[in-house]
């Protein structure tokens, strides 16, 4: 960009700076012992079960609470825009990922549809957090107002109004909630992060099919990749001439 416009979009840098800055936050928080522990032992079922696509579904886990943050720490919190299509993109692309078995495929459908080539985790993970500083600022004095069809309503109706597909802005989050909510994600892991997501969820009406993820979901997930685990060992174990009994 600097290149071609012989200008430094001074924006730009901040913003990524801010976000990279809050991914060292999150490390000298020690944030991650717990996870990279984890991860160790999912690593070590995936090889076991010959399934990579269970693994990067809880690699999926970890940077959607990573990015997520970090995102809705340099992003600009007074107005932001909830796009459901965005949210079912990403449901759909971890259905996919689960039913993936090979490392090298599952890696790369992680890498393009999941993680640093697409913009779907980062984007999914902010609305996580920002739901997450909705449900704080129901308990304070300033609750943020809804604009959907360019007219306000309130928050309660957010809600009903997601179920339409449609994209709903929030605007007006009180910027102490705003930093309170930042404070207490960085104290939070992945699993903590999404059980406070989906706490935040139920207390605001979002229905299961427009939540980002939830805990039900994951285990359906899970088993959807046992499930293909298992019958790809019972597809080599026919190949080779056994036969199968029960």
């Amino acid at each position: 960009m600097f290149l071609v416009s012989k200008k430094i979009d001074w924006g730009l840098i901040s913003k990524f700076l801010v976000h990279e800055l809050y991914h060292h936050v999150d490390y000298i928080a020690n944030a991650f012992i717990y996870e990279d522990k984890l991860q160790e032992k999912w690593n070590l079922k995936s090889k076991e079960m010959s399934h990579y696509g269970i693994l990067f579904l809880f690699c999926v886990l970890l940077e959607i609470r990573a990015e997520g943050y970090a995102e809705f720490a340099s992003k600009d919190y007074r107005k932001f825009v909830i796009d459901p299509t965005m949210i079912k993109e990403f449901r759909k692309n971890i259905r996919e990922l689960v039913t993936i078995s090979k490392r090298n495929d599952a890696e790369l459908f992680f890498a393009k549809k999941l993680s640093t080539e697409s913009y779907s985790t980062y984007y999914c993970g902010n609305v996580m957090c920002f739901f997450i500083a909705l449900y704080f600022s129901k308990r304070s004095l300033n609750v943020p107002k809804i604009v959907y069809n360019n007219r306000e309503s309130l928050l309660s109706n957010l809600g009903s109004f997601l179920e339409t597909g449609k994209k709903v802005s929030i605007v007006n989050l009180s910027p102490k909630v705003y930093s309170f909510a930042l404070s207490s994600i960085n104290q939070m892991g992945p699993i903590e992060f999404l059980n406070m997501y989906n706490l935040a969820c139920d207390d605001l009406g979002i229905s299961n099919n427009n939540k980002v993820l939830n805990w039900t979901e994951f285990n359906e997930l899970k088993k959807i990749a046992l499930n293909s685990a298992e019958s790809r060992r019972i597809k080599a174990v026919k190949k080779k001439g056994y036969m199968i009994k029960g």
